[in-house]
């Protein structure tokens, strides 16, 4: 991003800023409304849709990635501003208090993607390996003889099982 900055084809007008600050206040109005529609009754199947889905969290999390590096890029323009304006030495420190925030800040949502993609890996396997067959202590008997006791078994989808006897039958 700093690159894209420095060499110019990335810059932060006052209609960047604008629309960088409308998206930041339109998915926070975004996740207040999902907060509050889940305290309704009436309204939380709707909302669990949404929450419940990994297609959409990741989607949420690219969306917060990308904010905060138009923020970035923002913050870039202000150093640059301090700097050719040749502003106090008070103002260093709020300024660069800012571009830490906004790392910090992406380096939390990327963390975050990442482990939004985990979880949907792991919520796709369960939905793909689920069990087709699954016994709890099984017992057969011919008559009073006990042929097998207690046998657990969970056959997954795309599992292979064989049965072996006591005689390799």
């Amino acid at each position: 991003m700093l690159l894209l900055y420095t060499s110019g084809k990335i810059k932060a007008t006052e209609k960047f800023k604008s629309v960088t600050l409308a998206l930041l206040l339109s998915t926070i109005s975004i996740s207040i409304l999902a907060f509050i529609g889940y305290l309704i009754t009436a309204t939380r199947g709707y909302v669990m849709i949404f929450a419940g889905n990994p297609i959409f969290d990741i989607a949420m999390s690219v969306i917060f990635i990308i904010i905060a590096v138009l923020f970035l890029i923002s913050d870039f323009q202000i150093i640059r501003e301090t700097v050719e304006n040749q502003r106090p030495k008070e103002y260093e420190w709020s300024v660069s208090f800012g571009l830490a925030f906004t790392v910090i800040w992406l380096y939390f949502n990327v963390l975050d993607l990442l482990i939004r993609i985990y979880d949907a890996k792991n919520y796709l396997r369960r939905i793909i390996m689920s069990a087709i067959l699954s016994t709890q202590n099984l017992v057969k008997k011919y008559g009073y003889k006990i042929v097998s006791n207690n046998i657990s078994l969970t056959i997954n989808k795309g599992d292979i099982y064989g049965f072996v006897g006591k005689n390799g039958a």
